[in-house]
């Protein structure tokens, strides 16, 4: 009975072993395939990564400028208009003449400094071939026309006087009579406004030439091109002289 036990136990124990030794046999062969054989399609999981929440536009106005600081973003952002603004400042374009559109210096502040003799450039009225630069002495012809503006300046609206239509300024180039007109330059902002006051020429400029003036110097106006040159007489006259004597009342 006691050898039967023990061989019992025996063959229990290498049982035991046998099928330890099949597991950890066949684990170690399995480990060793997964290793060493192809994938044969098989893919080990990649570790998951949180996805990125796309970036936002910035809705704020103020931060569309400061990220993107171009001219385009600032248009599309606050609406601003692609049109060029003049400027109501620019270089003088004469001695007589201040850094604002249409505008003079005064009579007593031109004198102080020197200007004396305004000069400006006439062609003839007849053939437009002869051209010739014109002197005015600023005190005396402004004193002339001052004086006619000053005395007509309540009825001179109802009618433009012929003066100031036709200038009495003759060719002497010519043979004969005739008359000169004054070359007025085609940017507005160039006119030589004083020459043509003293030589009694503003009826030369054009309606829009006029009305350039009346807008730069805060003139209103509702009515026609005579309107419109009796203003700009009464216009320059108030800037030579501030006074009071030329105000439109």
């Amino acid at each position: 009975m006691a050898d039967e036990e023990c061989n019992g136990n025996r063959k229990d124990i290498d049982e035991d072993q046998r099928t330890s030794s099949f597991s950890d046999d066949s684990e170690e062969d399995l480990i060793f395939q997964l290793d060493s054989s192809p994938s044969n399609g098989f893919e080990y999981p990649l570790p998951q990564t949180q996805p990125q929440s796309p970036q936002t536009q910035p809705t704020s106005p103020y931060q569309l400028l400061d990220t993107t600081p171009s001219i385009s973003t600032a248009i599309v952002s606050w609406g601003i208009s692609t049109r060029r603004v003049k400027s109501d400042v620019i270089p003088a374009q004469y001695p007589w003449a201040t850094t604002q559109r249409a505008h003079l210096r005064t009579l007593n502040d031109m004198l102080s400094s020197g200007v004396r003799t305004i000069i400006g450039t006439v062609e003839c009225d007849l053939s437009w071939i002869h051209t010739q630069d014109l002197e005015f002495d600023l005190e005396r012809e402004f004193n002339q026309v001052a004086s006619f503006v000053a005395a007509n300046k309540s009825t001179m609206f109802d009618r433009v006087p012929d003066i100031w239509l036709y200038p009495p300024r003759s060719c002497p180039k010519c043979e004969g009579v005739s008359f000169v007109r004054p070359i007025i330059s085609t940017k507005k902002r160039s006119i030589n406004w004083l020459f043509l006051l003293l030589g009694q020429m503003i009826g030369y400029c054009s309606s829009e030439q006029l009305k350039y003036f009346c807008k730069h110097t805060n003139t209103p106006h509702a009515g026609g091109r005579d309107e419109l040159i009796c203003l700009t007489y009464l216009g320059l006259c108030k800037q030579l002289d501030p006074s009071g004597l030329f105000d439109n009342s």
